[in-house]
């Protein structure tokens, strides 16, 4: 493995050299049945080994575990969710108004099965799809 490839930018500097020297000491486990060399192995580690051996590694130890929790993105994509989720709130506040006027005919506003009106139906379904969406998301 090209240990000068790994990405160490969060390691202190002091420690680089010991992580570096950790993961080259490592041998790498190489499943019975491979198609391979650990010569092969060696040459091109990007190849036979890749990431299911660096995450195995990097799954030994929190000190080794760096992700990124992309917390503005996760933010804007929960903000648009619930501006998704306002709109459809307000287009069915729309419906809700023009069936309650007079002179607009006699809806029933007190039936979901048998409402007449199929672009109530249809808001209220992509309402209740992006509310399932919005409710399940944990970015953070």
């Amino acid at each position: 493995m090209d240990i000068n490839a790994l990405p160490l930018h969060r390691v202190p500097s002091s420690r680089q050299s010991s992580v570096k020297s950790s993961i080259a000491s490592s041998s790498v486990p190489i499943p019975p049945g491979r198609e391979y060399t650990q010569e092969e192995a060696d040459a091109l580690p990007w190849k036979y080994i890749g990431y299911r051996v660096f995450s195995r590694w990097m799954a030994s130890s929190q000190s080794f575990l760096i992700v990124r929790k992309f917390s503005a993105a996760n933010t804007r994509v929960i903000l648009s969710l619930q501006d998704q989720v306002t709109d459809l709130e307000e287009q069915l506040a729309e419906i809700d108004d023009y069936c309650a006027r007079r002179g607009t005919g006699e809806f029933d506003n007190g039936t979901c099965r048998n409402d007449p009106r199929d672009d109530r139906k249809r808001v209220i379904e992509q309402l209740q799809a992006k509310l399932q969406e919005y409710s399940t998301y944990h970015p953070l």
